[in-house]
């Protein structure tokens, strides 16, 4: 029962704030306009000459941004909740195998190569980003002991060579047409998405959300001492891998399509475990819904705190180092490493 009212709240919650984030921005759009759209998007009607703009503001632009947020939350939600389970570990995140700084040197190498294709940027990132798990991957799991500690550590060092490489490309990079991309990109922002971007990733989302979900047993036995999970009849560095690469594949897809953006992976697995309890049943679908929630909320921000539009990556930023501050704080007393 208090789950089913926690889901009610936040489902209403999202709601609202789809609506908000569909309303608010430079160009107004009002909660019967709003209305009046979907109504003649669902019953195929001739949209007004004085609604053409908003039309526009709406269908094109709005609606895609405030989806693509959504299912990015729900991701960094997810993946987050993923990696602090597989891993023991409360205060890691996608981010420990070195995923966002492979992807936003492999976007940087597009745009000093290829210029502003987008599809080229969101190949690369991605390419880079899987390439940098499976580097990770291959030398964490070699010989026999604490696989986790060996993972975490080839994380560090692939992530530190990625930053390393990624500097390299900043400074050569051209200062008025090649470096603001590259760091307006590696800041994370939503206002390039399309419709054609939801498509993509549509499918990604949902098979690996689908599949961890499936799986989520897995991953409180995968939370046990590595000894427990074997005693269970678990083939974990097997299962390991497999939900890494779920995690993965989703992570450097979302990365992909909206650049990289921080602290949400750590953040809102803990907000979850406090509201629902560790059991990933509830911790893996209220993670991806409060992490939806909680994009969103920045999303908006971005959009109207200033005249231009703020990097997401910067207000999640602000949020986030004061709450590793206080897990930092939390957990000291305790052996988390």
């Amino acid at each position: 029962m208090k789950h089913k009212k926690i889901l009610g709240i936040s489902l209403m919650l999202l709601v609202m704030c789809i609506f908000i984030s569909f309303s608010i921005g430079r160009y107004k759009i009002s909660l019967n306009t709003i209305l009046y759209l979907i109504k003649c998007k669902i019953l195929n009607l001739k949209v007004s000459d004085e609604m053409q703009n908003a039309y526009i503001a709406f269908w094109i632009i709005r609606v895609p941004r405030t989806i693509m947020a959504a299912m990015v939350g729900a991701v960094l939600g997810v993946t987050g909740a993923l990696f602090q389970g597989v891993f023991r570990n409360p205060l890691v995140s996608p981010d420990v195998l070195g995923i966002s700084s492979a992807a936003s040197f492999g976007a940087s190498i597009a745009i000093i190569g290829f210029g502003s294709s987008m599809f080229l940027i969101q190949l690369s990132s991605f390419t880079f980003a899987l390439l940098a798990v499976l580097i990770a991957l291959v030398l964490g799991t070699r010989g026999r002991g604490h696989s986790i500690t060996t993972l975490v550590l080839a994380g560090i060092v692939i992530s530190s060579l990625f930053s390393a490489g990624n500097s390299i490309l900043k400074y050569i990079a051209d200062p008025y047409t090649e470096l603001p991309s590259i760091t307006f990109w590696s800041l994370g922002a939503f206002n390039k998405v399309t419709w054609n971007n939801i498509i993509q990733f549509s499918p990604i989302f949902l098979v690996c959300f689908v599949s961890i979900y499936m799986l989520r047993w897995y991953i409180d036995i995968l939370s046990l001492e590595e000894e427990e999970a074997i005693s269970l009849g678990v083939n974990v560095k097997l299962m390991r891998i497999i939900l890494i690469m779920f995690s993965t594949f989703m992570t450097a897809s979302s990365i992909s399509y909206c650049g990289i953006i921080g602290w949400i992976s750590l953040i809102i697995p803990h907000i979850a475990r406090f509201i629902v309890g560790p059991e990933n049943k509830f911790l893996i679908p209220f993670s991806a819904l409060f992490g939806a929630l909680f994009t969103l909320i920045m999303d908006v921000f971005a959009r109207n705190i200033l005249a231009g539009e703020i990097p997401i990556g910067i207000l999640t930023s602000c949020v986030g180092a004061p709450f590793l501050g206080y897990l930092l704080v939390r957990y000291s007393k305790k052996d988390i490493f």
